[in-house]
């Protein structure tokens, strides 16, 4: 058995002793395992993310329909080829009509010089 001596020497620091296990061991406890406060905390922050990450994806579904409309709106590969033919054919055409402009200035060119000799010889003849 314990003396009795003992206890009242060192019963003070055997108290404290243990009052600092059971304290240590319930704060364990409590950081082992979570409080209904916490988890509700979690689940609400969890929740928020959840809706978060829904509005975000339903933004990304709408951008990705718009661009799938669009792409679908684009003109296809034989419609492009068509327009390629009729680009090649108008620009033969622009050089054809250059050819014959430049022709028309030179006969225009001509004529102005023809007008100016009349034009001359009527005023020095009047003169």
């Amino acid at each position: 058995m314990i003396e009795h001596e003992f206890v009242r020497t060192w019963g003070w620091l055997l108290a404290l002793v243990t009052n600092g296990l059971l304290l240590w061991a319930g704060w364990t406890l409590c950081k082992k395992f979570v409080t209904r406060e916490d988890f509700t905390a979690h689940l609400a922050a969890e929740e928020s993310h959840k809706a978060a990450t829904r509005d975000h994806l339903a933004e990304h579904d709408i951008a990705v329909n718009a661009l799938t409309d669009k792409i679908n709106a684009m003109p296809g590969k034989d419609a492009i080829h068509v327009l390629d033919v009729k680009l090649v054919s108008i620009q033969g055409e622009l050089t054809r009509t250059n050819e014959a402009l430049r022709g028309l200035r030179d006969i225009m060119h001509r004529v102005e010089n023809q007008s100016e000799l009349l034009y001359r010889d009527r005023l020095e003849g009047k003169g």
